[in-house]
């Protein structure tokens, strides 16, 4: 289920500066390097999410920086929470789909 935009990210200027992080960046999670998909909408597989690596809450001042944001799965922007870059928080693991075939 996507998240509910907050007025912070609903501003043209932060929703100018995700575009141009998400334009020329490498698509993938910065924390654990797995692929993020630029079409995917909010809450899809692949969404791209915008991470602050020392937190919004520790410095609003940083919020437009683009020095302090990075590309983010989901579930790793939500495992690092309010925590600042450099402490340590467990990366998620996502259990891959094993492939199947109907040839025996």
């Amino acid at each position: 289920m996507p998240r509910p935009t907050t007025p912070r990210t609903a501003t043209t200027r932060w929703k100018r500066i995700r575009t141009r992080l998400i334009r020329t960046r490498t698509h993938q999670c910065h924390h654990c390097g797995t692929a993020l998909d630029p079409k995917a909408k909010r809450g899809e597989p692949g969404a791209i999410e915008i991470d602050h690596l020392i937190p919004y809450i520790e410095r609003p001042d940083l919020a437009h920086d683009p020095n302090n944001l990075v590309l983010s799965c989901r579930p790793c922007n939500l495992a690092k929470g309010g925590k600042a870059y450099g402490e340590p928080f467990q990366v998620p693991t996502t259990s891959l789909p094993l492939p199947t075939s109907q040839q025996w």
